[in-house]
């Protein structure tokens, strides 16, 4: 299974950020379906055209000539779930783990991988401000 764990490791008394934690991760999953959308693996880096024997494929299928995106169900399966007050989860949902794990870490025919799936640098600075803040407006209140 593809997930990724985030977890809020600070001890400060009285304050529960379980709500912040909810946030971080449903807008680190609508960060990579934005990325898989504009084409972008997760460094920002546009991905390569799809092989043209591919394109023929999803062409008699009748499937987009999106790279990662056949059917969508992939990119609809990235989700994310409190699992306890100071952890979320962030993670490809059903079926689609086993693609994702093949395309992610495997790779597919060739040897091509997808590097789709994880934190990027945007979105880890994004939650460290986000969380900052937040603390900082708890603390004062």
């Amino acid at each position: 299974m593809i997930k990724m764990d985030i977890d809020f490791k600070y001890k400060i008394p009285n304050l529960d950020l379980s709500d912040e934690l909810v946030e971080v991760g449903k807008q680190f999953a609508k960060d990579l379906k934005s990325l898989i959308d504009n084409q972008l693996d997760l460094n920002e880096v546009p991905y390569e055209p799809n092989a043209e024997s591919t394109l023929k494929y999803k062409a008699k299928k009748g499937l987009g000539s999106s790279v990662l995106i056949a059917t969508g169900e992939l990119r609809k399966s990235i989700t994310s779930q409190k699992v306890s007050k100071n952890k979320v989860v962030v993670y490809i949902d059903g079926g689609r783990s086993l693609i994702g794990d093949i395309l992610q870490n495997k790779g597919v025919r060739g040897g091509r991988k997808f590097n789709f799936f994880g934190i990027n640098t945007t979105m880890e600075e994004w939650a460290t401000e986000f969380m900052n803040k937040r603390v900082a407006e708890k603390l004062n209140a």
